[in-house]
C-alpha cells in the first residue's frame, strides 16, 4: 500500500502526523526534516516511524538507522534516536 492510499483509507491515523517523502533511502532527508520540524515546533517529535520497501535495500536502511542519533542543535530535548521495534 502506498502513502496516498494509506492516507485516504485511514484518515484518523493522519492527525498530528507529518508524512515526508524520503527521496529514496537517504538518512540526510530524515535529518533535514528533523531540523526543519525543530524550527517550527521547537520540540523534537515524540515518535518517528520509517516506512520503507520490504526488500533488501529497505532492510539494510532500517538496520543502518537503528541506533542512529540525530542531535538537536538547539540543545532542547535529547535529539532523535532510532530504535527497532
Amino acid at each position: 500500500m502506498d502513502l496516498l492510499s494509506f492516507m485516504t483509507l485511514f484518515p484518523e491515523e493522519n492527525k498530528n502526523t507529518h508524512f515526508i517523502s524520503m527521496e529514496g533511502l537517504k538518512h540526510e532527508t530524515i535529518r533535514h526534516y528533523f531540523l526543519e520540524h525543530l524550527k517550527e515546533a521547537k520540540n523534537p517529535p515524540v515518535q518517528v516511524e520509517l516506512c520503507v520497501d520490504n526488500d533488501p535495500g529497505g532492510h539494510k536502511f532500517l538496520k543502518k538507522m537503528t541506533g542512529a542519533i540525530i542531535r538537536n542543535p538547539h540543545g532542547r530535548g535529547k535529539g532523535l534516536h532510532f530504535a527497532a521495534r
